[in-house]
């Protein structure tokens, strides 16, 4: 499905997964889609000793399983005057 920049603006902001089971020692590249060209979106990890954010851009990030656990990957998106969205 595509979306030109106008029907961005009135569609939610969604990560590409809600819930990820991933193997140990695996990485997955997460996406959050419906964003403005001028959003920036910051990763964090609940737990940084079970899943950690290896490369975070623009609205992407790479992270990667370090061990058998539950940890929650929150993303943070703000507009171009540091406003969260």
């Amino acid at each position: 499905v595509f979306y030109n920049t106008a029907d961005a603006a009135d569609l939610e902001l969604a990560p590409s997964v809600k819930t990820l089971y991933i193997a140990k020692d695996s990485a997955y590249k997460l996406h959050i889609y419906n964003t403005k060209p001028d959003y920036t979106t910051e990763f964090t990890s609940s737990d940084s000793d079970i899943v950690v954010i290896k490369k975070s851009r623009y609205k992407n990030c790479r992270l990667k399983a370090k061990a058998i656990g539950t940890a929650t990957v929150t993303a943070e998106v703000s507009d171009s005057e540091g406003n969260e969205v």
